[in-house]
């Protein structure tokens, strides 16, 4: 199972730098270089409108309920964890978990979407 799937301008600094560490192994080496060259692949998407037309080309349906998305939307993140971005808890769920015993767990999935890459919506 996947911890999560994303589509809009993450998806794509993540194939860009896919294809990257394809062409150039000789390049990413490690953990942190690799880290590095996805910063550089990602900046663009910082500064630049890259319109990704998510909410045009998906429909979120949410326990049979269809769900508007706001049309400013560029990215839109399906968690089944609560944590990303090397294990960061950006839901602070993680206090809870440890709090509940392996029987009271109960399968969540956590929809995200981005605007650019400073603001969050959960």
């Amino acid at each position: 199972m996947s911890c999560f799937i994303s589509f809009g301008f993450d998806a794509q600094i993540t194939n860009d730098f896919h294809n990257f560490r394809n062409n150039n192994p000789e390049l990413t080496s490690g953990t942190a270089i690799n880290k590095f060259w996805y910063f550089i692949h990602g900046v663009p998407h910082f500064f630049f409108d890259y319109n990704s037309n998510v909410v045009n080309k998906l429909q979120l349906v949410v326990d049979g309920i269809s769900v508007q998305m706001p049309p400013y939307i560029e990215s839109l993140q399906v968690f089944n964890i609560h944590s990303s971005a090397d294990g960061v808890d950006f839901l602070e769920l993680d206090k809870q978990a440890k709090q509940m015993s392996f029987k009271h767990f109960k399968l969540h999935l956590w929809v995200i979407s981005c605007w650019k890459l400073l603001e969050l919506q959960v």
